[in-house]
């Protein structure tokens, strides 16, 4: 290759009078080129920004699920082992963190997936709720265990199996839900992207 050559044919190209019209239309081509990179990047970087906000809301039930579960795992067959529950769980809060997972646009997410995790995040904060409210209160005050404590009226030994029964299987229901919950919470986080 003689670099001569290559120099006298680039000042010919320079120097013609079309030099200016190729110039600029390389130009308007690059600057075409370089607009529509940086429009998809600032899209998909709004998306990701979107996706992560949305996710923050997911995350922060997680948080206040954990902190139901730190308290229900502390309830055993003892009265009073609940009132931890009461310094964490409140009906309106689990309320407004439902509302707030429905208020959720569900069609901005990414993936089938991370639909049906907020779905279900959604689902198993309501059930946890109602698995919760049981729990606040003593077994023998819930309506539909009436008839078993009935049963058992003069029989302490009776009542306090039928008590930790009771308050075992109430324990399981929550932590079920619970446990549910975190598989969603796992997909979800798991396809979010970083």
């Amino acid at each position: 290759m003689d670099w001569l050559s290559i120099k006298i044919w680039l000042w010919g190209m320079i120097s013609s009078e079309g030099a200016p019209a190729w110039v600029q239309a390389i130009g308007s081509i690059a600057a075409l080129i370089v607009a529509i990179y940086v429009s998809k990047s600032s899209i998909k970087h709004a998306s990701v920004l979107r996706q992560k906000t949305m996710f923050s809301v997911a995350e922060a039930s997680h948080r206040y699920a954990c902190s139901i579960r730190a308290a229900i795992d502390y309830i055993n067959d003892e009265p009073g082992s609940n009132l931890q529950l009461y310094g964490v769980y409140h009906k309106d809060v689990m309320a407004g963190m439902v509302t707030a997972l429905q208020a959720l646009p569900v069609h901005e997410f990414a993936t089938s997936r991370q639909v049906i995790s907020i779905l279900g995040l959604t689902n198993q904060l309501v059930f946890l709720g109602v698995a919760t409210e049981k729990l606040l209160l003593d077994p023998s005050l819930i309506p539909e265990l009436s008839k078993s404590w009935e049963e058992v009226v003069g029989d302490r030994k009776g009542r306090r199996e039928l008590r930790s029964t009771i308050i075992q299987v109430l324990k399981r229901n929550a932590l079920t839900h619970l446990d549910k919950f975190d598989e969603h919470y796992n997909v979800l986080k798991q396809s979010m992207p970083r």
